[in-house]
């Protein structure tokens, strides 16, 4: 019995300790309210996307994920039906800014901005 009880618990240790090498470890499903942001590395929607539910308020790209994924900023993006999104060329909410409403893309922010978003804000309409 005391076996057992010791072999369940390692097993169990050992579990709780696996960590998932998944690019969508993080990855969320899209609110069902419609007030969303779907997130993309490269131009084009292009790259594996994360979906950030709004309303929400980003000052750092790189705070989106624990991982710093986004530390190299957003490239591309598509809108849910009820949600504004607001991104800016610059840490904390500065630089050029580009809006993207209710069920748009954009897939060239580079273009917009001259550079990749460094911070974001998602609006709910």
């Amino acid at each position: 019995m005391r076996f057992l009880l010791l072999a369940s618990l390692t097993l169990m240790t050992i579990a709780c300790g696996a960590r998932s090498s998944s690019t969508y470890a993080f990855r969320t499903a899209p609110n069902p309210n419609g007030c969303y942001a779907e997130l993309f590395p490269r131009e084009q929607l292009k790259g594996d996307g994360d979906y950030v539910n709004g309303p929400a308020r980003y000052p750092r790209t790189s705070d989106l994920r624990p991982d710093g994924r986004w530390r190299d900023g957003v490239r591309s993006v598509r809108t849910g039906p009820a949600s504004t999104v607001t991104l800016w060329s610059e840490e904390s909410y500065r630089g050029a800014l580009l809006r993207v409403g209710p069920n748009q893309r954009n897939a060239r922010i580079n273009d917009a901005l001259s550079a990749a978003a460094a911070s974001l804000q998602i609006s709910c309409n």
